[in-house]
């Protein structure tokens, strides 16, 4: 992150949300390019990100953030804006919408390649949200648990016992 904000000294920074780490928050609103604003209601939240440049995700790639379904991931993607992400958290499943980096120089070229030239087609990432929206995933997680659950062997002689 550091890189990242000396890169561009003539860009604002701004991290939004809950943190339980506020040695981290001081560490970043340090850069005099770096805001951050604690929660915001949610109903406030798509305009918010409408304004953003670009969306960055800029996890580790680790143990810990391999398993993550990043939901905000899918209101970047809602909202239209271009997400800049490392490799990380299961982004490769939304490729077609995002821009993944491999490293930080990379990281930090597509930043600029995507605030300059503003050349980005927010189409992929409005499908992927719709497909990932409530009205999409209510019915088919209610069908998996209200589906009978499967009968084997194991389970018969666990239950006659």
């Amino acid at each position: 992150l550091r890189l990242l904000f000396e890169s561009f000294p003539q860009y604002q920074f701004l991290f939004v949300g809950y943190t339980d780490n506020p040695d981290f928050v001081q560490r970043l609103t340090r850069c005099p390019n770096v805001a951050f604003v604690p929660e915001i209601p949610y109903k406030q939240l798509p305009d918010l990100i409408r304004g953003f440049d670009v969306a960055i995700v800029p996890h580790q790639d680790n143990a810990v953030t391999r398993g993550n379904d990043l939901l905000k991931v899918l209101d970047y993607l809602a909202c239209g804006v271009p997400v800049v992400s490392t490799r990380c958290s299961n982004v490769e499943e939304y490729a077609g919408a995002l821009y993944v980096a491999d490293s930080s120089e990379r990281f930090i070229e597509q930043v600029k390649e995507l605030v300059e030239r503003r050349l980005h087609d927010p189409v992929p990432g409005y499908a992927i949200a719709r497909s990932r929206d409530w009205a999409s995933q209510v019915p088919t997680l209610a069908a998996q648990l209200f589906a009978p659950l499967p009968t084997t062997n194991a389970s018969r002689e666990v239950l006659s016992i």
